[in-house]
């Protein structure tokens, strides 16, 4: 009984490993440019194609492969911000509301165009990254397969050195700056577009390694960016939206949730329950779990 219980805990602990590297780039991006950035699921889906074109189709060496896709997937991020977020924001559409629901629109229309110019590319259907043999790890029962744990290490180690460069450095001070109050930021000579942009890159590239890891396990599919991309927004509301702490809070409920959902009823049931859930704490607590914090710190 312990085993199972055990098993079922890393498996949510696997699962939130993949949505907090999402949500902590969606509530950084949304933190710093309050853009609702649903692109980032379009983001994710050619963080693993580039991989793929990289490793498979230009049959480069893996790790080179990995590190192309990460300067591509970083370079796409920026021109998301230049090409299409800052001209939206140079635009008067109204209050502050208006300006949101616009970027909100906008960055929906994104993601599908980027999922269907991948389908265009690459296909509508599987594609792999490549096949590896490996022996799952076993810890007294506990079954653990090498590439999640090693998502897991890079999740933790991304984020922590996120939460040491937002803390330490002096761009991390400049985000931080930015979204307790862009305005007042940006009179003591801090450089708001230079912060969008370094946002939208950092957070562009934490996608990287589930997307890469994710198409070696499994298979890289064009319309998988809708699903994360909602996910990764359900974790970052559900910590509170602009709160790493929370992004992180948020995905590992929703992960242990899913896997609890998979394994006593059916797969099937896991979008219901995860935004159930969403649901329900945004009633209870519409801030979400680090939300008042978050106002005063990341």
């Amino acid at each position: 009984m312990l085993v199972e219980f055990l098993q079922l805990l890393v498996n949510g602990l696997v699962q939130s490993a993949v949505f907090a590297l999402l949500a902590v780039g969606f509530t950084l991006i949304f933190g710093v440019t309050r853009t609702f950035h649903l692109a980032h699921g379009g983001v994710y889906v050619w963080a693993g194609y580039t991989g793929y074109f990289f490793y498979q189709q230009l049959a480069l060496p893996l790790w080179l492969s990995i590190l192309l896709a990460c300067c591509a997937t970083m370079l796409i991020g920026w021109l998301i911000e230049a090409l299409v977020y800052r001209p939206l924001r140079s635009i008067d559409s109204g209050t502050q509301l208006s300006k949101e629901l616009v970027g909100l629109v906008t960055s929906l229309a994104l993601l599908i165009l980027m999922q269907n110019f991948a389908q265009i590319l690459w296909g509508s259907g599987g594609l792999s990254l490549g096949s590896f043999n490996y022996t799952p790890f076993n810890f007294g029962g506990v079954t653990v397969a090498p590439l999640d744990m090693v998502n897991g290490i890079l999740a933790i180690g991304l984020i922590t050195s996120l939460s040491v460069f937002l803390r330490r450095s002096v761009a991390g001070q400049s985000l931080l700056a930015a979204m307790d109050d862009p305005m007042t930021a940006e009179v003591l000579g801090v450089n708001i577009n230079k912060t969008y942009v370094i946002a939208m890159v950092l957070g562009s590239l934490l996608v990287v390694p589930p997307a890469i890891i994710y198409g070696i396990e499994y298979q890289l599919l064009p319309d998988s960016g809708t699903y994360l991309a909602l996910t990764a927004f359900a974790a970052a509301l559900l910590g509170g939206l602009g709160s790493v702490r929370g992004a992180v809070a948020g995905s590992i409920v929703l992960g242990i949730a899913s896997a609890l959902t998979v394994s006593f009823t059916s797969s099937r049931w896991t979008t219901t329950v995860v935004f159930g859930i969403l649901l329900v704490i945004v009633i209870i607590r519409p801030a979400g779990i680090f939300g008042r914090r978050a106002q005063q710190r990341v």
